[in-house]
């Protein structure tokens, strides 16, 4: 046992809790509670345990209700807001609560919404006074919890805890990324990740080494930095001295837990008092208990709040979630605010636990929201569609979860149903069942599943339809009667004569299974009764863990089978697969018996963006190419499991890499959008690795991505702000001296002669952008980047000045540049204004050619990060081509982009034309009489 886990568990068990008797409290709703964020325990606000009835109505909200105010002068207007899906369109409604109020609603649409606020209700009820228009809110249902008989306090001596040392110790508990501080899960942690878990863990105790005496069992918070999310707990002496809530003068304490971060304090309460469920009513406790509950809400509401202004702000308020136990959720985080988060993981991004524990986060908003929410309440906003998409939550989280928490899925889902009115098999009161017995689906259906040899079978083929909420069930049934089947000469044999039957099921449609005719069925609950009684949907979930538990039993064995039976073509769907590349962004192929496509102790590794490649294309089944991609497929789909087909596989990718409808293929997906150029070079660099003649190049992106939805270009502008602004400080602060621009460039120390091959390149390009009389400047630059680990070229080229020709960097105009920088236009031009030694003219160079291609690769830059993620992506390198010397202002642009891009300065390389020792072409004067010679 480690020291700080002797110091939980004897904390934790001080906090032990007896007795419940349940209360609840009410909260007038007032300016008070508005400008408090709708914590309710706010200074100010009056929490009382009843209130008068007269005039009183309680209202419940429906799971597509919510509740609204607007201010006025001298009072409020509350709205009830009902959301409703009518013909695939979202509409808004509102209902009015006035004096007139009773529980007939009258909703309508409102013409001006501005100045409506949403009030957050616990529980979805609130009480409403219809006389003095007063608003009430459940505080909550309280359970009044005694602490080891009203003992409030423990006895230490230094002794006591003689074992742990004053100083920094690391607090050991699960992250959000669902790993704990070990060798074997910090090795699976990026370098950057495993520095700041170790920052975040530690904590520095400070014991008093000489007093004794009563300790209060709850600490005093003396110190909460907002900014640094830096807490300390301070454990006082239970004397006469006054409680000091000030870090710096408070001495009264026997120790003090500096906590390195918010995620270390949250882990640190969790085990030491909210494991025993304790509750939040802060009415009951003592002083001192009652300011910890207090401070601990205060740091949990600034904590959302800067999560919700967070560039990142769904991955902040999803970390801080995954620390707050389930007695704080039930009390004090409304249900809309769980159903938001819950909506923007489901919409924003695959569903897994590959980085931030999302399955996991996903399994705990579902556990909260059913104990706060009505079980039919429950089931149906899940079936409400998806913004910007014809998917509901439900079906969504169902293709999408994996592993347990797949499964908890399922039981949570049916045990909701159980108790909902989707469970009866009256008509009249279930939803899902017609009315009309000609429609009707049987309730109990012949569904049998067995387990034989280590595999399951069923006898059915069960899929969501095209309406999102039915399912579709193919039955092949016994029908107890054979047919004589001749076999071979004077010998016969009886075939069994098979019943087939279709039939369409609600997914909450209720359905009995007979326990007899499923001895295995997974998800089995009636033990020693005879039938089970089910929502239609856990059929379904059956036959998809069926699948996944056979590949698991089968590996290399089943293939002969499936192959034999169904030919690998029959197979293009490959819908397993699909939800396979949801599991991350890398599949790790062959992991478990260290064995796979490159050779012996190797791991090859196949990211999502390939296997999807895979998948547009095996619609081509039915040309050999398209077999080939079917065989490559089934390979991955068993292989990701852990069975030894590497050679199976190997041979497959060699096919397809060999077919000379490869290309045309992967080109016509990059035309039609649906992959990018990016996608394509990885795709032919991982099909070579799992063939074996993968050799290390740097390819050629001559397209770069385009962003691909809200939350990249959101990100892209937050980038591109960053950057400008930094920017526009250095170059209105650096480098404005001729003499220190100078010395900088040369300790940059990167000039280098171009070729004759190079400098006619550069020519002809400059006569096919221009013309060949053209004494402007023509350049080219190759930027060398790393995404995702995968070192790739960027190629640009530039003619100096106006230069509308289709691929070359992009013309700068300069009142535009010059806005984006916050400047004028003649302070821009100002900083790029250089004057010719010799003829003492002023030219202004934010169009030369230099500056463009930087420009427009660092905006390339920051749309790569958007779209790959910010640590992702990295410059390793820059190298241009110029048929004249950079002038002192490009010179500068050089040095500054270098410095802002973080290339190193040992891989940064400028060519020109060099004409004497030391000396190169700074104009067309100086370049053709070089030439010339």
């Amino acid at each position: 046992m480690s020291d700080l886990t002797y110091l939980i568990r004897y904390l934790a068990e001080e906090n032990r809790t007896d007795a419940n008797i349940p209360v609840e409290r009410f909260v007038r709703f007032d300016d008070n509670l508005i400008n408090n964020d709708f914590f309710y325990l706010a200074d100010g606000n009056s929490i009382f345990s009843g209130i008068d009835s007269y005039n009183i109505i309680t209202i419940t909200l429906r799971n597509n209700q919510s509740l609204w105010y607007r201010e006025t002068t001298s009072d409020f207007i509350f709205y009830i807001k009902q959301t409703i899906n009518d013909g695939g369109v979202i509409v808004h409604k509102y209902h009015e609560l006035n004096t007139n109020s009773t529980y007939d609603f009258d909703f309508t649409i409102l013409e001006d919404t501005d100045n409506l606020f949403e009030i957050p209700v616990s529980n979805n009820t609130f009480k409403y006074n219809t006389y003095l228009n007063i608003l009430y809110l459940i505080f909550e249902e309280l359970d009044e919890v005694v602490f080891d008989g009203n003992k409030d306090n423990f006895y230490y001596k230094r002794v006591y805890f003689k074992e742990i040392t004053n100083g920094v110790h690391e607090l050991n508990y699960k992250d959000s990324l669902g790993l704990y501080n070990d060798f074997w899960d910090n090795a699976t942690r990026k370098v950057r990740e495993t520095n700041l878990n170790i920052k975040q863990r530690r904590l520095t105790i400070t014991f008093d080494e000489n007093k004794e005496g009563y300790v209060f069992k709850f600490p005093i918070i003396s110190k909460i930095n907002t900014t640094t999310k830096k807490i300390t707990l301070d454990y006082n002496f239970d004397n006469d001295e006054p409680i000091i809530k000030n870090r710096i003068f408070n001495t009264n304490f026997a120790f003090r837990l500096d906590f390195n971060s918010y995620q270390a304090f949250l882990s640190f309460c969790n085990q030491v008092y909210f494991s025993n469920d304790i509750t939040f009513d802060l009415n009951i406790f003592p002083k001192v208990e009652r300011q910890f509950f207090e401070d601990y809400h205060y740091i949990i509401t600034q904590l959302i709040k800067d999560a919700k202004r967070s560039s990142r702000s769904l991955a902040d308020l999803l970390d801080i979630l995954w620390y707050l136990p389930r007695t704080y959720i039930q009390t004090k985080i409304g249900i809309g605010f769980l159903w938001d988060l819950l909506i923007q993981i489901i919409e924003e991004d695959d569903i897994n636990n590959l980085g931030l524990n999302k399955e996991d986060l996903v399994t705990y908003i579902l556990s909260n929201l059913s104990e706060r929410l009505q079980p039919d309440d429950f089931l149906e906003i899940f079936l409400l569609k998806l913004v910007n998409s014809k998917e509901t939550p439900f079906k969504r989280l169902f293709e999408e979860l994996n592993t347990d928490d797949f499964k908890s899925f399922v039981n949570l889902f049916w045990s909701v149903w159980s108790k909902s009115s989707y469970a009866s098999f009256d008509p009249k009161v279930n939803p899902a069942i017609s009315e009309n017995e000609e429609e009707a689906s049987p309730l109990v259906l012949p569904y049998t599943t067995d387990k034989t040899f280590g595999f399951y079978d069923t006898n059915a083929s069960i899929d969501f339809t095209t309406k999102e909420t039915e399912l579709s069930v193919a039955l092949k049934v016994d029908s107890g009667k054979t047919k004589k089947v001749k076999i071979a000469k004077n010998r016969y044999s009886k075939k069994t004569i098979y019943n087939y039957y279709n039939y369409k099921y609600h997914i909450f449609h209720p359905v009995a299974i007979s326990n007899d005719k499923n001895p295995k069925f997974i998800y089995n609950k009636s033990e020693g009764r005879k039938f089970t009684v089910l929502p239609a949907f856990v059929l379904l979930a059956n036959e998809e863990s069926a699948f996944w538990e056979n590949l698991k039993t089968g590996g290399e064995y089943l293939l002969d089978a499936v192959t034999t039976l169904s030919g690998i073509g029959n197979l293009a769907k490959f819908r397993h697969l699909s939800k396979l590349v949801k599991l991350g962004h890398k599949l790790v192929l062959a992991q478990k018996v260290k064995k796979a496509v490159t050779g012996f102790a190797a791991i090859t590794e196949i990211s999502s963006g390939t296997i999807n490649i895979l998948l547009k294309l095996s619609g081509l089944n039915d040309t050999k190419f398209g077999q080939s991609l079917s065989e490559v497929l089934f390979y991955l789909e068993l292989l990701s499991l852990g069975g030894e087909l590497a050679n199976g596989l190997k041979n497959a990718a060699k096919k397809v890499l060999k077919s000379d409808d490869l290309g045309k293929h992967i080109d016509n997906l990059v035309k039609k959008g649906e992959i990018d150029e990016l996608d394509k070079i990885n795709f032919h660099d991982e099909l070579k690795r799992i063939v074996g003649d993968y050799v290390e190049e740097i390819s050629v992106l001559r397209i770069v991505p385009d962003l691909k939805n809200a939350a990249e270009v959101k990100l892209f502008k937050e980038l591109r702000e960053l950057f400008i602004k930094k920017y526009t400080s250095i170059i209105k602060t650096q480098f404005r001296q001729t003499s220190k621009l100078l010395l900088a460039w040369k300790n940059l120390d990167v000039m280098n002669a171009l070729s004759k091959s190079e400098i006619d390149d550069l020519l002809r390009l400059r006569t096919q952008f221009d013309n060949v009389k053209s004494d402007k400047n023509m350049a080219t630059m190759i930027a060398i980047v790393e995404v995702n680990g995968k070192k790739i070229k960027i190629p640009y080229t530039s003619l100096s000045g106006l230069d509308l020709a289709k691929g070359n960097a992009k013309y700068i105009e300069t009142s535009k540049f010059a806005e984006n920088l916050g400047l004028s236009k003649k302070e821009a031009n100002d900083l790029f204004r250089v004057v010719d030694s010799k003829t003492n003219r002023h030219s202004v160079r934010i169009n030369d050619t230099e500056h463009k291609m930087l420009l427009n690769v660092s905006e390339d830059i920051d749309k790569l990060k958007a779209i790959y993620g910010v640590d992702n992506v990295r410059v390793l390198g820059m190298e241009m081509k110029t048929l004249y010397l950079p002038c002192h202002s490009c010179k500068r642009q050089i040095i500054i982009y270098s410095d802002m891009l973080n290339i190193p300065k040992n891989k940064i390389k400028v060519q020109a034309t060099q004409i004497g020792k030391n000396e190169y072409a700074e104009n067309a004067y100086m370049f053709n009489k070089f030439l010339s010679k």
